[in-house]
């Protein structure tokens, strides 16, 4: 069985890349298209994969064209899709991403058939779901079959870990959701935007953080892009900061988060001894990577690819 399950999404990217990002009503000359297979929960499943975990992803995908290219995408990669559906008349998510050459992107989604992820999809995906070491979740997919698979692990698989990438971020969450999450992960805007408190200074986002842990998650991480991450839990409360790794010339930014958060599901399922510290940094170490490549899933690394003192016991 898997021992990194994840639910969440599938979509599309089609990414233009530019000198610059347009401004409103502009139009542009771009330099490069790249059509590319993204979403956040498959993102972070496959940066997971490559860096040699046991996968499983359960979501749902449109019967187009785009749909059974990737289904065949993510068997290549070794992720099981035993649970990763195609939804008849439904058409496949598709984000649409503009990005700059400094590495800043735009990016618009439509969800397509990852609206369809259901609460029959969760009962039907409940033996992995109760065995999984470590069980991910974005908000690319409705928060009401979040929420109902958020309650099932933590009441079938205790000693399993639930993260939750909030992000697209949304302002109306149910207060269970919190109460299911062992690590809440979000960046400094999405956190601003789920207190409503101001996230411009790293001690505002300490004051937003600890909010989000008296909402009752366990723990929280907050990404601060360039400048790294900071976290902390219930259990202790002090925030811990890692630097992270800087990047002179990023080329894409796109899916670096995702990048993050594979990397951090990977470590708390197969290096569970190591302390948190360094499973962040080393998370951070590999999203870094991924943004000297264009790309989304085509820009994370495989283990290979990286200095192994990176992952080594």
């Amino acid at each position: 069985m898997a021992k990194i399950v994840v639910v969440g999404s599938c979509m599309i990217d089609l990414t233009c890349f530019s000198p610059r990002l347009p401004k409103c009503g502009e139009t542009i000359h771009g330099t490069c298209f790249q059509r590319d297979f993204g979403g956040k929960g498959a993102n972070q499943c496959i940066a997971a994969t490559r860096l040699g975990a046991e996968t499983a992803l359960v979501a749902c995908l449109g019967d187009d064209i785009f749909g059974k290219e990737y289904l065949g995408h993510l068997r290549k990669n070794n992720v099981d899709t035993k649970h990763v559906s195609l939804i008849e008349g439904e058409s496949c998510g598709i984000a649409q991403i503009s990005v700059a050459d400094s590495g800043d992107n735009h990016i618009i989604i439509v969800a397509g058939a990852n609206n369809r992820l259901s609460a029959q999809e969760i009962t039907n995906a409940s033996g992995l779901l109760s065995t999984a070491e470590v069980v991910v979740f974005q908000f690319e997919t409705p928060l009401t079959t979040t929420v109902k698979a958020l309650k099932y692990c933590k009441q079938n698989n205790p000693a399993g870990i639930t993260i939750v990438n909030a992000s697209p971020v949304s302002q109306s969450v149910d207060p269970e959701l919190y109460k299911y999450t062992d690590i809440l992960c979000i960046n400094e805007t999405e956190a601003q935007m789920m207190t409503g408190l101001p996230t411009e200074t790293k001690i505002q986002c300490e004051v937003a953080l600890a909010h989000l842990l008296d909402l009752g998650c366990a723990s929280v991480i907050i990404t601060l892009g360039k400048d790294g991450a900071m976290f902390a839990s219930c259990e202790h409360r002090a925030v811990q900061y890692e630097p992270g790794t800087p990047v002179a010339s990023p080329v894409d930014t796109t899916g670096a988060g995702d990048a993050f958060l594979g990397a951090l599901a990977f470590l708390l399922a197969y290096r569970s001894e190591w302390p948190l510290k360094r499973k962040v940094q080393v998370s951070c170490s590999v999203a870094a990577r991924s943004i000297m490549k264009r790309g989304t899933q085509s820009s994370f690394p495989y283990a290979k690819d990286l200095p192994p003192a990176w992952l080594s016991d």
